[in-house]
């Protein structure tokens, strides 16, 4: 004798890991793309515009963002 449970087997539409990591990873090299421009422009601008946290905090969010490619390719 079968019982029903009334709840499909079949597994739930999640997206594969391969599709997370290639979503994950282009997201990644967007930001890291924006942020070496707002650090290239940091340089452009030059000393008396610039100031040196914002420099060390946009040099640090490209950091971060290479930490994390770095984590997503490996």
């Amino acid at each position: 004798m079968r019982l029903d449970s009334g709840i499909s087997s079949s597994a739930p539409n999640y997206p594969n890991e391969d599709a997370v990591k290639r979503s994950a990873i282009k997201l990644t090299l967007s930001t890291l793309n924006s942020q070496i421009q707002l650090l290239m422009q940091d340089y452009r601008d030059g000393p008396n515009v610039r100031t040196a946290s914002g420099v060390q905090s946009n040099a640090s969010s490209v950091e971060r963002s290479l930490t994390s490619l770095s984590r997503w390719t490996s």
